[in-house]
């Protein structure tokens, strides 16, 4: 399990087979991640990149919230 915690209190609870879909990416393409099962560096490594340039992504299972890569002030796992 992965947790991501935003600096309005909101956190995200990601479980294997999530997929975060971002978009308004600098280079203007959509891409996606989903939360496979590996090494917790790799899975950390892995969202860092993933919000790096994204500016907003939304959790698929859960499209109704947005959430800004801004924000994030801390990825856990377990």
């Amino acid at each position: 399990m992965v947790k991501l915690f935003f600096n309005d209190g909101s956190k995200i609870a990601l479980q294997q087979n999530d997929t975060l879909s971002a978009f308004g990416s600098t280079n203007g393409s959509r891409h996606k991640l989903t939360i496979k099962d590996c090494a917790a560096a790799d899975i950390v490594a892995k969202i860092s990149h993933f919000v790096k340039d994204t500016p907003a992504f939304i959790l698929e299972n859960s499209p109704s919230e947005t959430y800004h890569s801004s924000n994030l002030i801390m990825i856990t796992t377990r």
